[in-house]
């Protein structure tokens, strides 16, 4: 019976200093390498916990040594983040920068598409828009081309509905 309480008793404080130990095993607590916190920040948008996300995604930026088309790959999934949680602003953000870094990105690009066409559908028309500057395209860093159609009145006296035309 003595030797049994005494197993008992070694078994018990040899589990606690384990315990302990593993405790203050950061590998084994917490995840320290950049692609584990990116994995579980992909974990948490896929179930909807946005925060969580947005906060793994800052640990993976702040950690650093990412390259070019990693880095931009994570600000576009925070940016992804920011859109889900309705923060279009600050997704915009995220995808220029995702842009700036990596400009071969295209998924950047289409997400940053979605976040202006999201935040134009909550801002609702302009009370200036005219059918032609709704089909203006902005694009600050680059400039197109686009045959306008051009609108043709007939000149008789009654207003007559208007028809439209291609311009060549």
């Amino acid at each position: 019976m003595v030797r049994g309480i005494l197993a008992m008793l070694l078994l018990l404080v040899t589990g606690i200093a384990a315990w302990a130990d593993a405790g203050r095993a950061p590998s084994i607590t917490t995840a320290t390498s950049p692609s584990l916190d990116y994995d579980a920040a992909y974990a948490a948008q896929a179930r909807g916990d946005l925060d969580l996300a947005i906060l793994f995604y800052d640990r993976v930026i702040r950690a650093g040594g990412l390259s070019d088309w990693d880095a931009a790959a994570v600000l576009t999934d925070r940016g992804s983040a920011y859109v889900d949680k309705g923060r279009l602003d600050r997704a915009i953000e995220d995808f220029d920068a995702a842009i700036k870094i990596e400009p071969d990105y295209s998924l950047a690009f289409g997400n940053r598409a979605i976040a202006y066409h999201r935040r134009a559908i909550s801002i609702g028309p302009s009370p200036t828009m005219t059918p032609r500057s709704a089909w203006i395209p902005v694009m600050p860093t680059a400039t197109a081309t686009v045959a306008w159609p051009t609108i043709a009145r007939t000149s008789s006296s009654t207003r007559s509905p208007m028809t439209i035309r291609r311009s060549s």
